[in-house]
This record gives C-alpha cells, sequence and structure tokens, in this order.
C-alpha cells in the first residue's frame, strides 16, 4: 500500500481533463488510485493533519463553494461513521454541480453499503451517464450486479472497467474468475435446481 503522502500527491498533481469541471473539482485519474485507496488516503491524510473531531472542517477550509470539497468532507464523515452527515455533503456537492460523477460514486457508495441497491444503482448509472469512461463507477455497479446475482451484468460491468483502466484487471482478475465459476456451475446444474 502507498502510503499516505504518495497517494495524496497522485491525487492532488494530476487530474483528468474534464472541461465541465472546475480544476478543485475535476475527478482523480482512476489509473492511479483506486475507490479504496482514496478513501483511505484522503481522510487519514485530513485526519493526520489535524484532530480527528475538527477534520470535516479541514476538508472544507479549501473552498465551500466546491462540490469537491464536500466530497472530501463526506468521505471524512463517512470514515468516522457519521453517515448521515456524509450523505448531506454528498447531496451539497450535487446540488452545487449535478455534473459532478464523482459525487454520485460517493453517494451510491453510501447507499450501497446502507443496502439502498436502488439508489446506489440510480447514482452509478449518473456517475456512468456523465462519465462513461469512469472505471470505479462500473466496477462500483458491478459489484452492485454481483450481490444481486446479476452475473452477466456484472461481467459486463467488470470488463468495462478493465477496458477503461487496465490496471484494475489484478483487481478484478479474481472476482470475474468467481463469477465465471459461478456462472459455469448454475449452467450445469439440472433443470429446477437453479431456483
Amino acid at each position: 500500500m502507498s502510503s499516505i503522502k504518495n497517494v495524496m500527491n497522485r491525487i492532488f498533481g494530476r487530474f483528468s481533463s474534464n472541461k465541465n469541471l472546475s480544476q478543485n473539482e475535476q475527478e482523480i485519474p482512476q489509473s492511479e488510485i483506486s475507490e479504496d485507496e482514496l478513501d483511505n488516503s484522503h481522510s487519514d491524510f485530513v485526519a493526520e493533519s489535524c484532530k480527528l473531531e475538527d477534520a470535516p472542517k479541514k476538508a472544507l477550509e479549501i473552498n465551500l463553494e466546491s462540490a469537491y470539497s464536500y466530497v472530501s468532507r463526506g468521505i471524512v464523515y463517512k470514515k468516522q461513521g457519521e453517515l448521515e452527515l456524509a450523505l448531506d455533503d454528498y447531496n451539497k456537492a450535487i446540488e452545487i454541480n449535478p455534473e459532478y460523477a464523482n459525487a454520485y460514486l460517493y453517494r451510491g457508495y453510501l447507499y450501497h453499503n446502507q443496502g439502498e441497491l436502488e439508489l446506489a444503482l440510480a447514482d452509478y448509472n449518473k456517475a456512468i451517464e456523465i462519465n462513461p469512461e469512469y472505471a470505479d463507477a462500473y466496477n462500483n455497479r458491478g459489484l452492485l450486479y454481483n450481490n444481486q446475482g446479476e452475473l452477466e451484468l456484472a461481467l459486463a460491468d467488470y470488463n468495462k472497467a478493465i477496458e477503461i483502466n487496465p490496471k484494475l484487471a489484478e483487481q478484478l482478475a479474481e472476482r470475474l474468475e468467481q463469477l465465471e465459476h459461478l456462472k459455469q456451475y448454475n449452467e450445469e446444474l439440472p433443470e429446477g435446481a437453479q431456483d
């Protein structure tokens, strides 16, 4: 695992060229940083720089009118277990910039973890609609489909995520292999035994 400092340098050092977003709201390049790595390193970075109870305040010091800042603070709140506050911040980010795919991704991830699968799916779909090249959105939607037993849809999303970001292949290879085995197993079962 990369050090917090290295991850934060990668996050803040290179942004994508999405012209619809301000510099502070551009998406983090997915080819370098996984969602878990971002989630852990960003909140650890903020928490490390101040007392944990002050971390949400620090996350917004960048710009109170920036969707990016609200998503950042939402990540910190989620890490602290303050899920309602995290949701409020993701909603505020979307209110500020309805075309900010990261806000939908993180809100969808929060919904997904809370078992609100329809809401999570809608947010993952919106993130993909905004940015059809958003590998993490395909990955998360694939996880959701996998959890629902929609193996074909899960495989399609995992494959799309890898197509967009080949570095995800290693992470997803195990999932894809497991899904393929499950699919083959289901095909081999006698009629009626799949129910």
